[in-house]
């Protein structure tokens, strides 16, 4: 299948189902290609309730901040974290508190 057969067929996904859509996507990318045999690189999904023991936050800061810690929907009510998403975001608070000091 082409690209522009992928796309057009898109295009006809009703509103409310690219939601359940993206999470089966997201569930697939996750899966071993069974042609090399080889897993993705691992970067687990963490939820808000990891997150904020990580960060050592109340849970209504991490669903306050998802946007800068990488949050993904996966449902109406299931928010995930990527455990890389987390770590940029403490790299760059990092950054920036070690900018002022100087």
């Amino acid at each position: 299948m082409t690209s522009i057969e992928v796309a057009t067929q898109l295009g006809s996904v009703p509103r409310h189902q690219i939601p359940t859509l993206v999470a089966a996507l997201l569930a697939r990318l996750m899966e071993p290609d069974l042609e090399t045999d080889t897993a993705p690189e691992e970067d687990p999904l963490l939820t808000a309730d990891q997150v904020a023991e990580r960060l050592q936050v109340d849970r209504k800061w991490v669903y306050r901040h998802k946007d800068k810690l990488g949050g993904m929907a996966l449902s109406r009510k299931k928010l995930r974290f990527p455990s890389s998403g987390v770590d940029a975001y403490l790299r760059r608070r990092k950054a920036a508190s070690s900018g002022r000091r100087k």
